[in-house]
């Protein structure tokens, strides 16, 4: 189980403080929709919104995941949250959206067989959550974790103007080729 309010302290660093207070503002009496929720970015973003909430700022987030946790971020406890299980290539939220942050697809290494799937999903759930923010007039922002630079070089740092090289042979590039 992930523990949200820990992770929610992290935000309280100055640093990361000072970048969350412009975001405040923006979400402030607005729904956020969290496709992905379930993953490592939409974990630290669902903590984000946690730590926003604690600070006051009235929000509702709509977290999409496959599957969605027992416990956790569930109940009374997160009154600002909503949990919707579904797969993104049908999405559909009724509710007005301001945002959609589109953080889904599996990182988990994949069999070549799997490629076609993993590539579908990629597709085929970012055009849809392309269609609901469309329909919604609403912003969104598609992200991925890091994984996308590949391995890097050794001894050299990972820069995103520099793709390190990505071994196809390699069960987690189905991930990195998706995104």
């Amino acid at each position: 189980m992930t523990n949200y309010r820990r992770l929610a302290s992290h935000f309280e660093h100055p640093l990361l403080a000072d970048l969350l207070e412009p975001i405040a503002g923006l979400l402030e009496d607005r729904h956020l929709v969290v496709c992905g929720a379930t993953g490592f970015v939409g974990t630290w973003l669902l903590a984000a919104c946690h730590h926003l909430d604690s600070k006051g700022v009235r929000m509702r987030v709509t977290a999409v995941a496959r599957t969605v946790p027992s416990s956790g971020i569930t109940g009374a406890s997160f009154p600002w949250l909503s949990w919707l299980a579904s797969d993104v290539r049908q999405l559909a939220i009724a509710e007005p959206v301001a945002f959609f942050i589109h953080a889904a697809l599996s990182s988990q290494a994949g069999t070549p067989a799997q490629a076609a799937s993993v590539m579908q999903v990629a597709v085929a759930g970012t055009a849809s959550a392309l269609e609901e923010a469309r329909r919604h007039d609403a912003k969104i922002l598609y992200v991925s974790s890091g994984a996308v630079y590949g391995d890097g070089l050794e001894g050299l740092p990972h820069r995103e103007d520099r793709f390190n090289p990505i071994d196809p042979r390699e069960p987690k590039s189905l991930y990195i080729e998706a995104k």
